[in-house]
């Protein structure tokens, strides 16, 4: 079983479309199970030391081979940082993410990207003068979204996909020129309908310039969808630190919670943060622009 799951990214792009490709792209979320289930079979395979242990060792090395292209990483001192966060239809009390966002940092948090966001989070959040910019758009549903932002937006508006989930689409006046921004929160892959709809929408990402893309993508690394991104031109920018479901106090879960770059960008080290009262965690990233970009 470990040996299908650590192929199952593979799998599911040899297979195409239809119902075993999407069955191999939900196992292909799971790489750390798999790499885990695989280090716990490793001592019976050296006390019955073969040319399987051999081969067991190498494909343990699967899952770091189909990953996209990480943002390069920062020789400088970072700018700023930017933080997305899932969090959770059910929790209407953001003081424990308003707290986690003013811990001290070297690269203050320029953008917060928020999803599942319900009118009464919003309430809750009130006014904040550490983001004087933002767009809120929250819902009764999963899908609510907002922006806040320390620079001005200069343009936001709210797109769909064929099944009408939305996206935030906005343009920053940053002090190193204009960015454009995605906030989304695609619908999880439950099937084959589902996770075709948000490997469309990732595919349809095409900046025209310097972007940034945060949110709950329903997809990991190793998925199809970000295979989608990474054909765009995008960088992983977050790393793979696990933020869902948040169990065993964030230690277990798969990355989901993004942020990925297009562009001259240089990424410092992703921090995932604390329990917010959600069941994802949160993610700051440290970002430079590159002077031209």
């Amino acid at each position: 079983m470990s040996l299908v799951g650590l192929a199952s990214p593979w799998l599911s792009r040899w297979l195409g479309v239809g119902t075993l490709a999407w069955l191999a792209d939900l196992a292909a979320h799971w790489a750390w199970c798999w790499v885990l289930l695989g280090l716990l079979c490793l001592p019976w395979a050296l006390v019955h030391a073969d040319g399987r242990t051999l081969l067991g060792l190498v494909v343990l090395g699967l899952p770091w081979l189909p990953l996209p292209p990480r943002t390069p990483a920062l020789e400088a001192a970072p700018a700023w940082s930017v933080v997305t966060a899932n969090v959770n239809l059910d929790n209407h009390d953001p003081r424990a993410l308003k707290a986690w966002l003013a811990v001290d940092s070297a690269a203050p948090v320029a953008v917060v990207a928020l999803v599942e966001v319900t009118p009464r989070f919003a309430a809750a959040w009130g006014q904040d003068s550490r983001w004087p910019h933002a767009h809120w758009a929250p819902r009764e549903d999963p899908f609510g979204l907002a922006l806040l932002s320390r620079w001005p937006i200069e343009s936001v508006r709210m797109e769909a996909d064929a099944a009408g989930i939305p996206r935030l689409r906005a343009r920053l006046r940053s002090p190193d020129g204009l960015i454009e921004l995605w906030v989304l929160h695609p619908m999880p892959p439950l099937a084959p309908r589902w996770a075709a709809l948000r490997d469309d929408m990732l595919a349809s990402l095409q900046p025209g310039g310097p972007a940034l893309a945060l949110g709950d993508f329903n997809a990991s690394p190793w998925s199809r969808g970000a295979n989608q991104l990474a054909a765009q031109g995008w960088q992983q920018a977050s790393g793979l630190g696990p933020t869902w479901p948040g169990m065993l106090g964030g230690w277990w879960g798969i990355p989901i919670d993004m942020v990925w770059t297009h562009g001259p960008w240089r990424r410092g080290r992703a921090e995932v943060g604390p329990d917010i009262g959600s069941d994802h965690r949160p993610v700051r990233v440290p970002l430079r622009l590159q002077p031209g970009g």
